[in-house]
């Protein structure tokens, strides 16, 4: 149920990524389809808990703008905005909490660790003219594997 309604209120800041050929800004993630992991939090000792999300899917959808230098040779700049499009299969993630406490004595959970363990991430470009397909090519991430 709290992985249900919480993966709705997530929000994915914006990203840059940089290549030889330029930048290029991501923004405007929309999760468009999820499973339902199978979850667990149990002790980890000393002192530590482990939340873990095993085994689920995400897809995940959001705009990509920059300027690409796609032809090397030639000093032309090629304006870039499109959609991009990222499927995460059979990811696990484990986060290691551990239980602080405010100067007011208000507990609160702080994270030790967090990591993403298997799983296949595929990321594709989408809608972005007569590049597309160089630009996939190119930079496309196709079941790189954690």
């Amino acid at each position: 149920y709290l992985y249900q309604k919480q993966i709705r209120n997530i929000v994915i800041p914006n990203q840059q990524q940089c290549f030889i050929e330029g930048c290029v800004q991501l923004y405007d993630f929309q999760i468009i389809s999820q499973s339902l992991p199978r979850t667990s939090f149990q002790p980890n000792p000393p002192n530590l808990l482990m939340l873990s999300f095993i085994n689920f899917d995400l897809h995940l959808f959001g705009s990509l703008s920059g300027v690409l230098q796609m032809f090397p040779p030639l000093p032309l700049m090629v304006p870039t905005i499109g959609k991009i499009s990222i499927s995460a299969i059979q990811l696990n993630v484990r986060a290691v909490l551990d239980i602080q406490k405010t100067l007011n004595d208000t507990p609160y959970m702080r994270v030790v660790s967090c990591r993403l363990e298997n799983g296949v991430v595929s990321a594709r470009a989408e809608n972005i003219g007569l590049l597309t397909d160089l630009a996939n090519l190119k930079y496309q991430w196709l079941g790189k594997k954690l």
